[in-house]
């Protein structure tokens, strides 16, 4: 019987964690999200986070930054977070101008990159049906075009 009870407790305990630390992956992104908007001075209504890190899968991390750069998208639909970069210098040469869009964001405290945000992949996180999580791996290239093909529909 006491067997029981502990494997019981056990179960309950681990359910507990698992439905508390969804929670907390959700706020977490919303209070990094608020801590963004306070340090642009602006609030962020894009639906869509696309944060990209500055190591991990290179071509996962190629195929992203190729997305942000073909500006095949609406600006005011996707933000890009550049995190965990190793200089913004070597960021600015890489990528230009186009860092400057009202839509991206240079994470140089490495906000992003922590919780369930820290991956060697891109991170999708779409907004627009609740909470969606989609890291950009070898495995899950579409999500380039989905972010595109939603753009325009």
């Amino acid at each position: 019987m006491t067997k029981k009870i502990k494997v019981t407790a056990m179960v309950l305990a681990l359910f507990s964690f698992v439905g508390c630390s969804e929670k907390k992956d959700t706020s977490y992104f919303e209070n990094s999200i608020q801590q963004l908007e306070e340090a642009i001075g602006k609030e962020v209504s894009a639906k869509n986070f696309v944060i990209i890190p500055g190591n991990g899968c290179s071509e996962c991390i190629s195929r992203a930054e190729y997305f942000f750069k073909s500006g095949e998208y609406k600006p005011e639909e996707v933000f890009f977070i550049f995190t965990k970069q190793e200089t913004t210098k070597r960021l600015k040469i890489k990528l230009g101008d186009q860092l400057n869009k009202t839509n991206v964001f240079i994470d140089k405290k490495n906000r992003f990159y922590q919780d369930f945000l820290f991956s060697p992949y891109p991170t999708v996180i779409e907004l627009d049906e609740g909470f969606k999580v989609t890291y950009a791996s070898p495995n899950n290239y579409y999500i380039w075009q989905a972010l595109k093909t939603k753009m325009y529909f």
